[in-house]
């Protein structure tokens, strides 16, 4: 199955721009003044970087369907993919968290408790009747919308032939989000993982895009060779964000941001990207982009504690979190979650006489 690069290249970009923006929120209460970083609005860029993560999630999950017929058993495997490579890292990096506050909790661990980290653990979300219940790990909230997703891509799976999936897959998305709004009551965000708030939640929407552009431009992937072309393309990919972010203020976030980060994600995959040191680097830091998202927090704490060293300065604060979030996370990927994710594959390939290598998506 063919790996498009420059996907890889726009998953570092959109897990960075999290990455910077959760670290200025976390920075700027050393500043004493508003500073340039806040006139630009840095801290609310990780929006950007999320919708183009979803939107890429979906390009992705119509890219790598190669079962032309529908069955029961496509749409099992497809789900136990995407579980093989959403659980394991994100587990681990849950239990950073949960193993240290039951260590440290004094007295027993009442069954409400142990079912809301178990209701955490898979991704499960919370009802309109509990506006407390959240995720552990915060980032994890995009999981949640992720979960979501592969469960009626994988029903579609099983129903539809590949040639009607995307047709089948935006009747589907778009019945649900029909009868959220009209029917059931399109619900609050609460915790952000609220399930009558997710199925309406127009950044579904970004998913399904994602999958309608790899179903219609799947023959025009990597097309684009020439430096200029990419090179216009990334103009115009920088053009169309700023104008959604600094133009569209106060319109709907499927505006300011969900069109741009459509837009990108197709110029992105018809630019055939070479190889080379720095693209090398970045399809890397794609590659890693899902251990760097899940593990980006952990590096706060880290900065926090070490903050008085330089002197409150917002900007030194800033920067380290940015450097040791990424380190943290190319580590956790190289160490972790590689050898597991191919640890997990080679198991399945044994099982399976032959099977389609899934791209790595987040």
């Amino acid at each position: 199955m063919q790996k498009v690069a420059s996907l890889q290249i726009l998953r570092a970009v959109a897990a960075m721009l999290v990455v910077v923006s959760h670290a200025w929120t976390w920075s700027k209460p050393y500043a004493s003044a508003p500073t340039i970083l806040d006139r630009i609005r840095i801290e609310f860029m990780g929006g950007l970087g999320v919708d183009i993560f979803f939107c890429l999630s979906g390009f992705i999950m119509m890219w790598t369907v190669t079962d032309a017929a529908p069955a029961l058993s496509k749409g099992i495997r497809f789900f136990a993919k995407r579980m093989q490579r959403i659980y394991p890292i994100y587990l681990i990096c849950l239990s950073a968290i949960v193993v240290p506050s039951l260590i440290w909790q004094h007295g027993a661990i009442d069954s409400a408790r142990i079912l809301f980290l178990i209701r955490n653990a898979l991704l499960l979300p919370g009802l309109p009747s509990e506006p407390e219940y959240r995720m552990l790990l915060f980032p994890a909230w995009t999981l949640v919308y992720e979960m979501y997703f592969y469960l009626v891509f994988a029903i579609c799976v099983v129903a539809i032939p590949k040639r009607y999936l995307a047709y089948g897959l935006a009747m589907a998305l778009i019945f649900i989000f029909s009868v959220s709004h009209l029917i059931i009551g399109y619900g609050p965000r609460l915790a952000w993982v609220n399930i009558t708030h997710i199925i309406g939640d127009p950044l579904i929407l970004n998913f399904l895009v994602g999958s309608l552009i790899a179903h219609f431009g799947r023959r025009f992937v990597d097309t684009f060779t020439g430096a200029g072309a990419k090179y216009f393309a990334l103009a115009l990919s920088i053009l169309v964000c700023a104008v959604g972010y600094y133009v569209f203020t106060g319109y709907p976030r499927i505006i300011k941001f969900g069109i741009p980060a459509m837009i990108v994600v197709a110029l992105s995959c018809v630019c055939s990207v070479r190889r080379g040191r720095l693209n090398d680097a970045l399809v890397y830091l794609g590659n890693a982009s899902y251990s760097i998202y899940l593990t980006h927090i952990f590096a706060f704490e880290l900065t926090g504690r070490a903050a008085a060293l330089f002197g409150g300065n917002p900007f030194l604060v800033f920067g380290t979190i940015i450097i040791l979030a990424t380190l943290l996370g190319c580590v956790v990927y190289s160490l972790l979650e590689k050898p597991i994710t191919q640890g997990l594959k080679s198991i399945s390939a044994r099982k399976k006489p032959k099977e389609d290598v899934l791209l790595h998506s987040a």
